[in-house]
């Protein structure tokens, strides 16, 4: 079988001053001390490590990586800024985040963020201290931003510093993608189905109310901000669906008892994206807060059917007042979104979920599986 072809994304720059083409998944590089990367044909991934290698550069200019020594260890670094000073990021064996500057006055300088333990009647804390602002005072002192002192120890603030340094400079020449890119908005439009079971205690009725299939249609605006990375997702929804059931009635005059909940509901969800939002492929997991509210009046939902003669009458008498939606309830969903093109894709979402009437008469629980299409904003 043929091998799939896979186009180079990237050039590699040996210091040998050989040079080779690759494919890299920039998204996916979480190893600072070593590259995967693929010829040109879809063969297992190679690895390169940063002693032999001057930099690694992106077609497209998003990414760039060269290599730096700390103590006896050698690193990939990422270029974030680039100009009349470079801003560069790593992480080390130890995961920790570290920015260094390179300053054609100054030298290469890095910004550090001291943590040490400290003690105040009786009590033990953690206390930070911030070099970093006193060496980016002193790097940035002939062009200093205005909000110099308000930098915080995270890739985006400090970018923001360095980038108006530049700016100040007039010699800005490269911002990093993931310093460019702006928060994501989509909105996905989804169909699908629930399968939901009804227990209850009523003395009138046979066993629960069995398994039965509903219909789910709902529309979701999905925030997903850029400070995570794009691996979390904030969801905002609306869904219709049709929940129900029938179990036996042991009433005289009256053979079925049947509720029909045709609800709107309104979803929050809180999602962890496993791979950047950029990824083809990208599974998730949630939590959300749900509350749902019935289309129908308490008369029209829960019935009693005789089958002899047709006749419907109140399943629970009118004198029971049942609320107009369920309670606000929790629960837990997983999905996967896979990208069409890089403004679009389908998404698949599966969810549990558990309801009760507020007068403890019914209880209901199920599942729900959502095929749905999106578009970014």
């Amino acid at each position: 079988m043929a091998q799939k072809q896979i186009s180079p994304n990237a050039t590699i720059y040996f210091k040998d001053q050989s040079i080779q083409s690759a494919y890299i998944n920039f998204n996916r590089i979480n190893d600072y001390s070593e590259i995967n990367y693929r010829q040109k044909t879809e063969s297992k991934p190679e690895t390169i490590k940063p002693q032999k290698v001057d930099s690694i550069v992106s077609k497209d200019r998003k990414f760039i990586y060269s290599t730096r020594t700390i103590g006896d260890q050698n690193y990939f670094q990422q270029k974030l800024i680039g100009g009349y000073a470079d801003l560069f990021h790593l992480k080390d064996e130890t995961r920790d985040e570290r920015y260094f500057v390179s300053h054609p006055v100054h030298g290469e300088q890095e910004l550090s963020m001291k943590s040490k333990k400290a003690s105040n009647s009786g009590k033990t804390y953690n206390q930070e201290t911030k070099q970093y602002l006193g060496t980016l005072s002193l790097l940035l002192k002939d062009c200093q931003p205005e909000y110099l002192n308000n930098t915080k120890f995270n890739i985006r603030s400090i970018s923001k510093t360095l980038k108006a340094y530049n700016e100040c400079k007039n010699k800005l020449t490269y911002i990093a993608e993931e310093i460019e890119k702006k928060p994501e908005f989509r909105i996905a439009f989804m169909g699908g189905a629930n399968f939901t079971t009804i227990s209850t205690n009523n003395q009138s009725l046979t066993g629960d109310f069995g398994y039965q299939t509903g219909m789910d249609l709902g529309m979701e605006l999905i925030f997903i901000p850029t400070f995570t990375k794009s691996h979390f997702q904030v969801a905002l929804g609306i869904n219709y669906s049709d929940k129900g059931g029938e179990a036996e009635y042991l009433r005289q005059r009256f053979d079925r008892a049947i509720i029909d909940y045709e609800m709107i509901a309104f979803d929050l969800s809180l999602r962890y994206s496993f791979l950047p939002s950029t990824s083809k492929l990208n599974p998730y997991i949630g939590v959300f807060a749900n509350k749902s509210f019935f289309l129908k009046d308490q008369g029209e939902r829960m019935l009693r059917v005789s089958d002899s003669d047709g006749n419907t009458d109140y399943l629970i008498d009118l004198g029971v007042s049942f609320p107009n939606s369920f309670p606000l309830t929790f629960s837990a969903e997983a999905g996967m979104n896979y990208k069409l093109t890089n403004k679009s894709g389908l998404t698949f979402n599966a969810n549990i979920f558990q309801h009760n009437d507020g007068e403890a008469f019914f209880e209901t629980k199920g599942y729900a599986l959502q095929l749905g299409y999106y578009i970014a904003l």
